[in-house]
This record gives structure tokens, C-alpha cells and sequence, in this order.
């Protein structure tokens, strides 16, 4: 008796078991989404130098990924609402990583902020 409740209790515990991978996965989406959301904050003045903007127009760019954010919240849940998360969460990355890069490499302030702006908006996929 007792070993037979001792294979049913170590079959229920691998049952349980956490999905590690899908765990990291969504750690890392969510690290680097809040990554791109806080980071420029604290780069305003390097951002404001490269683009020869003043600091406060740098600081638009984390205005725009909020506003971004706002209007995208809840038309992009309720289109994605039926897509696979997985799916979904490599999209998003794939956004973020082109997104990104048109941010890092621009030069034109203008695109930057539209860059951002497009950024708050695929975070709201990933949240």
C-alpha cells in the first residue's frame, strides 16, 4: 500500500512540474520589455547630444512609448485574444528586435519618436 502511494504521489509531482524553458522565455520578453520602456530615461542627455535635440524633446521618446502603450491596450488584447502565446511571443520579440534597431539607428528625431511609439505599442502584445 504505502508503495503505491509513493508512485502515485511521485507521478503527481512530475505532473507538476514547472515548464522551465517557457518560464526563461517569458522572463527574457519581459525583461526586455521593460528594458525598452525605462531605458531611455536614464540616456536622455546622450540621446538628446546624438539627435541635437534639447533633453526634454528626448524625453518625448518615453512619452510616445507610453502613449503607445495607452491606445494599444485594448484593441491589440482583444485581436490577439485567440492566437497561440507562443506564436504571439515570437512575434512580438521579432517586432521588438526591428523595432529596436530602427531606433538605435536613426539619426532623424522624428523617426525615433515614431519608433517608440511603435514600441509601447507591441509591448502591450507581450503583456
Amino acid at each position: 500500500m504505502l508503495s503505491n502511494e509513493m508512485n502515485h504521489l511521485s507521478s503527481e509531482i512530475e505532473l507538476q512540474r514547472l515548464p522551465i524553458l517557457a518560464l526563461l522565455a517569458l522572463a527574457a520578453a519581459i525583461f526586455i520589455t521593460t528594458l525598452t520602456e525605462t531605458l531611455p530615461a536614464g540616456l536622455l542627455l546622450p540621446i538628446s547630444a546624438d539627435l541635437k535635440i534639447s533633453g526634454a524633446m528626448a524625453g518625448q521618446s518615453v512619452t510616445a512609448y507610453a502613449i503607445g502603450s495607452l491606445i494599444a491596450a485594448i484593441p491589440l488584447s482583444i485581436a490577439t485574444r485567440s492566437w497561440g502565446r507562443r506564436p504571439l511571443l515570437i512575434l512580438t520579440m521579432i517586432g521588438f528586435t526591428i523595432i529596436n534597431l530602427v531606433t538605435a539607428l536613426s539619426a532623424n528625431y522624428w523617426r525615433t519618436l515614431a519608433a517608440r511609439f511603435l514600441a509601447g505599442r507591441r509591448w502591450i502584445i507581450s503583456a
